[in-house]
Formats: structure tokens, sequence, C-alpha cells
């Protein structure tokens, strides 16, 4: 058995006036949304943790709600059964959003959600949009997860690669690069 260490921190940033992100750090999160920033440590046995970052979309106007939506969806999620029922809360976050967007007459939310599952000596690790997964190993960052934005699909395809696609570094730098592919 090993111990975790985590931290997040979030800060509103130069661009917006306010802070769309949001965290999962093993049942604790930002309630307040109007809270532009954000420090918080927890260390734990790998016996069980839920981490998780959403950033609201900024195109949308409530972005910080959709991202607290997806936080407050992970409560009382059950570690062991995460990795098989990952595919049905992320579906049911979905729902969460969209239940959201009626109720507030249409207003288009979104969110970007990466996640890191860590079960006795398992870690699983999921993402939607382009949050990503890192893996830190012999002071080397390595990206484990695939970007679901425009740019990544110039790259990849939707589903695989596709000939003439755009390189990476062409794709990082295209002005929909932040976009969900439609």
């Amino acid at each position: 058995m090993f111990n975790l260490d985590a931290a997040v921190c979030t800060d509103v940033g130069k661009v917006r006036n306010n802070n769309e992100d949001n965290y999962y750090l093993c049942g604790k999160y930002k309630a307040d949304t109007s809270q532009n920033n954000a420090l918080l440590a927890d260390q734990r046995a790998a016996a069980g943790a839920l981490y998780s970052v959403c950033d609201g979309m900024g195109g949308a106007e409530k972005g910080e709600l959709a991202s607290l939506i997806a936080v407050q969806s992970l409560q009382g999620c059950i570690i062991s059964e995460f990795q098989s029922k990952m595919t049905q809360k992320i579906m049911q976050i979905n729902l969460d959003i969209c239940n959201e967007i009626q109720k507030n007459g249409g207003v288009r939310i979104g969110s970007t959600l990466a996640a890191l599952c860590v079960d006795n000596n398992r870690a699983m690790a999921c993402n939607l949009g382009d949050s990503r997964v890192y893996y830190l190993h012999a002071g080397a960052l390595r990206q484990i997860s695939v970007d679901h934005n425009e740019a990544q699909s110039m790259v990849h395809g939707p589903r695989q690669q596709r000939a003439g696609a755009a390189p990476e570094r062409k794709a990082s730098a295209h002005t929909a690069s932040g976009n969900l592919p439609g």
C-alpha cells in the first residue's frame, strides 16, 4: 500500500471575470461558484480515492454551473465500482447538465471532465473534452488522455487517424482547439 498526496489550486486567470473551474478531491469540491480562487490539499492511503477536474466551457453562459453539477454528480461514487460504471456515471453527469439546460430555458452550459480513481494498487483515468490526465514517473510528465475537441479530430479523426490529418503542433494552435466536436 502507498500514500497519495493530492492538491488542487484554481484561479480565475486574466481572461474571464469568473472562475468556471471546479474539482473533486475525495468528496470535497468548490460549492460556492462565485469563489474565484481555491486551494485544497488531501493525503490518504491509496485504498480508495477519486479525484476530478471539471472545466466549465467558457463559450457557454454558465460554465461554472455545469462544472459544479459535474462534481456534485460524483458524490456518493463507490470507488470499487467506478471502473465498471464509469461510462454510466459520465452519461448521468451529461443528463444532469442537460436537465439544467432545460430548467434554464435552453441556456447553453457545458463542462469538461478529467478523473482519476485509485483503488488499492490500481488506478484508472478517464476524460471528456480537453481536460487532460498526465502520468508523472521518474521526473517525466506524459499525457495519457486524448483531447476530445475539433483540433484533435483534425489530427486523429473522430475514431482513428485519417490520411492527411493535421499535425499535432498545428492542431494545438488551431482556433477550434477548445471546441468539442459536433
